[in-house]
């Protein structure tokens, strides 16, 4: 086991996670605003550190709130980002606004705000930041896993742009759409797509059963190329209709369409149990 160096909360909106030290490296995931993360290492500018999921990588320190720096923690409660986006505003002031997004954790305080709007704080690197949002892009609650809601909130994504590595309606990838969804009914899957096919919490479907809302589907490259690994993950709408974040962005296909058998071939597919 890592030693770990100490808990840290992401204080930008979107940080990338690279696979070395280096501006230049390749981005592998990221971290959202509020995340905790546990940092393992310092080299220079930054810190690699472990994501909730398990996941690993480099990401600059100044994109963190460390305990050594993050001040007296506001008295409030947990509040997510429950809409695509969510605009933070200071006074009112649009050049003061934070643009945060799904997902994204912030605090909840008493504090006086304007009609329809709650009083929030949300982490910077050093202390934390205090300004409003409208009621309606955040929520104290989560809910619980039902695969009308994970079906709603992935095909609500549809047209969000794609991005390697990306976990937020700023750019999905594949695996990173599929987990953010069922993570934000509590159920907590590995980052890639082929560590998803075999998740704990659910089960192998058998080539006999028909597929089901919320079901996903694995998938390697089409025959004719050197990867026979599984690349690819899609949500099932239905027995014939998916959702996934592919190079043209999240888009909602027909599961046997020309263009998905011209570019996958299906491997697996796997079962919520929650």
């Amino acid at each position: 086991m890592e030693m770990r160096i100490g808990r840290a909360t992401t204080a930008l909106t979107v940080s990338s996670l690279r696979a070395e030290p280096h501006e230049r490296a390749e981005v592998v995931s990221q971290s959202v605003l509020g995340e905790t993360v546990q940092v393992l290492e310092h080299s220079g500018p930054f810190v690699r550190l472990e994501t909730p999921d398990g996941y690993t990588g480099w990401l600059l320190r100044s994109h963190l709130q460390m305990a050594a720096t993050a001040g007296q923690r506001p008295s409030g409660e947990p509040a997510y980002v429950s809409s695509a986006f969510a605009t933070f505003t200071r006074r009112s002031v649009v050049a003061n606004s934070l643009l945060a997004p799904f997902g994204a954790e912030v605090l909840r305080i008493r504090a006086r705000a304007p009609a329809g709007r709650f009083a929030v704080a949300w982490p910077q690197p050093r202390g934390w930041r205090f300004g409003t949002v409208d009621a309606c892009c955040v929520t104290v609650e989560r809910p619980a896993f039902a695969a009308e809601t994970v079906c709603r909130l992935a095909a609500g994504f549809a047209g969000a742009p794609y991005l390697w590595g990306g976990v937020t309606p700023f750019g999905f990838d594949c695996s990173g759409l599929v987990q953010r969804v069922f993570g934000w009914c509590g159920v907590r899957l590995p980052r890639d797509a082929w560590m998803q096919a075999g998740a704990s919490g659910g089960r192998v479907i058998t080539a006999a059963e028909a597929l089901e809302p919320a079901d996903l589907v694995f998938f390697r490259a089409a025959a004719g190329t050197s990867s026979r690994a599984i690349t690819h993950v899609a949500l099932c709408l239905s027995s014939e209709r998916l959702v996934h974040a592919s190079v043209n962005g999240v888009e909602i296909v027909r599961r046997h369409s020309a263009a998905m058998r011209s570019r996958y071939e299906e491997v697996s597919a796997w079962r919520c149990s929650a």
